[in-house]
């Protein structure tokens, strides 16, 4: 079997970076934050960013958007990256399902390559592929190639519409921008909350993963 990962919110946590690139978008805005919680939660559920732009009017929504996608772009976002505590153990279990490839819709692909080396076991390949806007799809459809099944354990929208597109199982893990109940509406026939409860369901043999043919060995 072949996995295809986002590493972005399932191997890694995103919300310290997240809440560095809005602080340094508001500074740039001229608006007062909202607390931690109150923006995670914002961003998780894809609420109306303007709950947490206080005070704000159309031109500093539109401001705020280019100023928070530069953020998320800049060196800083990438510093405060980190990987969850039980990472290394998510890397074992999914290299032990099959063949891992890693991607990212972020511009620190070397950064997070770097990253999962300190986890991944002895000889894993610990490339992390950008997948770009203009090849996006070309990219996906590559890396999965002829082999079946190929897996996309995603925790954001766009890959997970663009695998169900391609005929890739897409799954949802919900650790990272992105609550479980809004995977589905993008394509994910079923939500785990880690890598840990995915791998879990799948060695029980999760009916939703058999039917995709993804078979459990327990019995």
């Amino acid at each position: 079997m072949k996995i295809i990962i986002e590493i972005d919110g399932i191997l890694t946590n995103l919300r310290p970076a997240y809440w560095q690139a809005y602080q340094e978008a508001m500074k740039q805005i001229g608006l007062a934050c909202a607390d931690e919680g109150s923006f995670w939660r914002t961003i998780r559920r894809s609420d109306p960013i303007s709950t947490v732009l206080q005070g704000s009017k159309l031109h500093h929504i539109t401001a705020f958007e280019s100023a928070f996608g530069t953020a998320q772009a800049s060196p800083t976002f990438a510093e405060k990256l980190e990987l969850h505590e039980d990472a290394r153990e998510y890397v074992k279990k999914l290299k032990q399902l099959g063949t891992c490839h890693y991607v990212t819709l972020s511009a620190h692909a070397k950064v997070l390559s770097e990253m999962l080396t300190t986890v991944a076991l002895p000889g894993c390949d610990t490339t992390v592929t950008t997948l770009t806007d203009v090849q996006f799809s070309a990219q996906l459809k590559s890396l999965a190639g002829s082999e079946r099944p190929v897996i996309l354990l995603s925790a954001g929208e766009r890959l997970l519409q663009a695998a169900d597109a391609l005929g890739i199982i897409p799954i949802g893990i919900a650790s990272g921008a992105c609550i479980a109940k809004r995977m589905p509406r993008f394509g994910a026939i079923t939500t785990y909350r880690d890598v840990d409860a995915f791998c879990e369901a799948r060695a029980e043999g999760d009916p939703v993963l058999v039917r995709a043919g993804i078979q459990g060995d327990r019995r």
